[in-house]
């Protein structure tokens, strides 16, 4: 992010890999389209759509958890901004790799095997209905469980519409 008259300017992050690091799973002209159009529209519009907001946080983190108080505009963008930006930092090249320390614990605890956990995820992913997403969520005792959010919202926003 850079700073332009004390306005927080949001960016398009780097990915931590090459657009083809994900084949055979994502292919290169999926990640480069979702990445430098559909992320960086997402930011191009946030950064328009808080032009006029000067009281607006300068961050995500503080903005998403507030965003019912700004146009529509600001949570569309700025949620699809925040969860592109999860998306790709939680994604890795390297096949095979399980969690590990207090993750993998947590995971084995509420749902008893990575596979039950990762059945669990892909049905509750496949029971969204249209655009949205499916989170691992703690809560604050550290139990973990599953949320799905419609279109470009998440679990750090204030979700009563």
């Amino acid at each position: 992010m850079a700073s332009h008259s004390d306005r927080t300017i949001f960016t398009l992050p780097d990915l931590p890999y090459a657009y083809d690091a994900l084949v055979p799973y994502l292919d290169q002209r999926t990640m480069e389209l979702h990445h430098t159009k559909h992320h960086q529209g997402y930011v191009k519009n946030l950064n328009r759509a808080l032009e006029a907001i000067s009281s607006a946080p300068n961050s995500l983190e503080e903005l998403l958890p507030k965003v019912n108080e700004y146009p529509t505009a600001v949570r569309n963008n700025g949620g699809g901004h925040y969860n592109h930006t999860f998306f790709w930092e939680s994604l890795t090249p390297r096949q095979g790799e399980q969690p590990i320390g207090p993750l993998n614990d947590a995971l084995a605890r509420d749902f008893g095997t990575m596979a039950a956990f990762q059945e669990s995820f892909m049905q509750q992913g496949l029971s969204l209905f249209g655009a949205g997403w499916t989170w691992l969520c703690a809560n604050k005792e550290g139990a973990l469980s599953l949320l799905n959010t419609p279109n470009q919202d998440n679990p750090l926003m204030d979700r009563a519409q």
